[in-house]
This record gives structure tokens, sequence and C-alpha cells, in this order.
């Protein structure tokens, strides 16, 4: 069950009721947007920072791996979301009461900050969810710990390239089960240091983890990805310091 009710609202930040935003009708399937692959988007010190996020909630969840009807999801409710350290500014907001999305309803939420030089680095998110069905009953809750948003310098605004920061992949990505195809998780490293490499369920719960040497440059971590089941999966790699993150999907 869990599979298929944190999965729509991972990598979603609390938002607090009173938010004037418009979510993106244009997206229709369950999720939140921007995704966990994308992360949130930098900020720069010294300038405001707005993000919109559109939430598709799903109606219903199935309660897995047994055969069993539907449960309803009335709603999904965010709860108090830190910061850690804490960004100058930092506000939430949702365009629902309490931040409880209602099921099978699409709504956006906001979040600011007024970043200055003394943020300059990477904050972590901590977001607790809490899913709700017919009665205001608790299908389940979970908290969330590993997004974030990195603060550069004021004038540094595009003038980061990815490709020449560590990066952090999976594939073939989605992969399919009973192809016979090696499964490589590729990471590009900017110097040689140690990291912990993760495999997280969408639910959170950890699958898989390999602590390894990453040298500078190309990269490659192999994985046996018969053990795991067809679904979504997440990657966390901690390495220099900072949190590196990526989706992947399984299927058959």
């Amino acid at each position: 069950m869990k599979q298929s009710i944190i999965f729509f609202f991972l990598l979603f930040i609390t938002f607090r009721a009173g938010a004037q935003c418009t979510p993106d009708m244009n997206i229709t399937v369950p999720g939140i947007y921007p995704d966990s692959a994308t992360n949130l988007p930098p900020a720069y010190a010294t300038q405001n920072y707005s993000l919109v996020m559109t939430a598709v909630v799903p109606a219903d969840t199935q309660a897995l791996p047994f055969p069993a009807p539907p449960i309803p999801i009335t709603s999904i409710k965010v709860g108090t979301v830190t910061c850690t350290p804490p960004i100058t500014g930092f506000n939430f907001a949702c365009n629902v009461p309490n931040c409880a999305f209602p099921g099978g309803q699409t709504n956006c939420g906001v979040v600011t900050a007024a970043p200055t030089a003394a943020d300059i680095g990477i904050h972590y998110l901590t977001v607790p969810l809490t899913v709700y069905t017919t009665g205001n009953f608790e299908l389940d809750s979970y908290t969330l710990t590993y997004y974030r948003i990195e603060v550069f310098p004021a004038g540094t605004a595009g003038l980061f390239d990815i490709n020449s920061r560590e990066t952090a992949n999976i594939f073939p990505n989605p992969y399919s089960l009973g192809s016979d195809q090696a499964a490589t998780i590729l990471v590009y490293g900017t110097k040689a240091e140690k990291c912990m490499v993760r495999l997280f369920s969408v639910t959170g719960s950890l699958v898989w983890e390999q602590s390894m040497d990453i040298a500078e440059g190309k990269n490659t971590i192999p994985i046996d990805a018969t053990l795991l089941g067809t679904g979504v999966y997440h990657l966390s790699l901690n390495y220099g310091g900072k949190l590196y993150s990526s989706r992947w999907v399984i299927t058959r």
C-alpha cells in the first residue's frame, strides 16, 4: 500500500494555507512537479526565491502486494517542514486549507525565501506526510529527508554547468526486468573521495546500499536489478558533503 501512496508525494515540500498560486492543469499523471529526479532549483544570494509546485493527488491506492479493492484517499496532509540550516525568509504556503491536499484533485503550493550571503550552501528539508482515507482514518505516514535547496553566491545564476559538477544517474532508465541488460549507476566525480550509494523504495525503505571509493571522472557501479521488483526507486548518493538524487523506474 505504501508504494502507491507515498510515490505521488515524494519530493514535495510543506506549504502553509493561503498560497496564491495556479497549478499546471496540463499535468494529469499523479505526482509532484518538479519531480524527485529534478529536485528543487537552486537559489542565489540577494535574489528572492519563489517556486510553484503542482500536486496531482491520486483518488485511491492499492493495498499491495495482496489483491484487494482500491482504498480511497481523502487527503494527503503535509506537516511542518524544517530547513537545516535555515534559509533567510524561508516560508511555505498551500492553496488548500491546513495543507491537506484532497484525493483526486490537482492543487499547488509555493515555497519562498530571501537568501543572503550567509545562506550560501546546501539546505536540507524534512517533510512529514500523512495519508488519510474515509472517516479520517490514517493510512500511512512518512518523513522525507533528502530534499534540498542549494544557495549559490550572488551573480552566479546561469554560470553552473551540470556537466562540470558531480552527477549520479542509473542506466537504463526505465529498466525492463527480463531484458538481461546490465544495470549501472553512473557517477561523475570532481575529486577522489569515499561515498555512500543507497537505493530507496518509493516509501523510503532502504533496499540497497554500497560504500565505495569515487575517483575523479567517470565511475560505474553495477547493481543487480533482478533482486528488485517493478516500481519506482530513488537513488541517493552522499558524496563530497552533498546529496545527489535520481529516480529509477523498473518495469516488466
